[in-house]
């Protein structure tokens, strides 16, 4: 079951498609829905108070921590299918959450369904089939 309506937090979406590549995109899909609901300059504001303000800095660790427990499910997933047969690094599995946070804020893209498919299909795939070809 997928649930695409980007509402609500991204740890407690399911995203099961069949495939890594479509678990992939309905992950990115719900992050910038929900990403939509504030405007790039308010993001950008509250990623600098997590920055400089120690009491909220623990923001940024629960919502990294957050990201790598839906993504870790994903991976578990495309384990069993036998789309992935080697462990997936930390900085593998939040490259998605970057990127698409790097241009939401910052880089002011649309960031749109086409712009997910590439960033799938041309930065994620690839990373963690690499991944594949490493021992360990």
């Amino acid at each position: 079951m997928t649930r695409m309506d980007g509402k609500g937090s991204i740890g407690d979406a399911s995203y099961d498609t069949g495939s890594l590549r479509g678990d992939l995109i309905a992950l990115c899909q719900h992050f910038v829905k929900n990403s939509q609901t504030f405007s790039s300059e308010f993001l950008k504001g509250f990623l600098n108070e997590m920055i400089e303000n120690p009491e909220i800095a623990h923001l940024s660790e629960k919502g990294t921590v957050s990201n790598l427990l839906v993504i870790g499910k994903i991976i578990e997933r495309a384990i069993i299918r036998g789309e992935i047969k080697h462990e997936v690094s930390d900085l593998v599995k939040l490259l998605p959450f970057e990127v698409l946070r790097y241009h939401i804020v910052f880089m002011k893209d649309k960031v749109d369904d086409l712009f997910i498919e590439q960033l799938v299909d041309h930065v994620m795939l690839p990373a963690m089939a690499k991944c594949n070809n490493v021992e360990g």
